[in-house]
């Protein structure tokens, strides 16, 4: 059904995953195209993001979401973890601050 979609991402990865300096793949597909959406998924892509009004189709605004695939040791530079511990340094630095003082 999807066999040429899926040879040229076959051939895709092959590629990015001998070089070993990229670190991330990254798309965008029309929110409402599932058949994308799901192959994707199926094939190691996660949704990063809804982007509004990315596309203009025959003069209409068209969300599309942002997938990225991680390798090579790639991450996104805000997990939860870092979004938590960095979201709580400034508090926690300012009560030391104001304890030690």
């Amino acid at each position: 059904q999807h066999k040429l979609a899926g040879e040229l991402l076959r051939a895709l990865m092959r590629r990015v995953e001998a070089d070993h300096e990229i670190k991330a793949i990254s798309l965008h597909v029309l929110t409402t195209n599932q058949v994308a959406v799901h192959f994707y998924e199926r094939n190691g892509f996660s949704r990063l993001k809804l982007l509004p009004n990315f596309y203009t189709i025959g003069g209409k605004a068209c969300d599309a979401f942002l997938y990225v695939r991680h390798l090579h040791g790639g991450a996104p530079p805000w997990d939860l973890v870092r979004c938590v511990v960095n979201g709580l340094e400034r508090p926690v630095q300012a009560a030391v601050a104001a304890i030690c003082s």
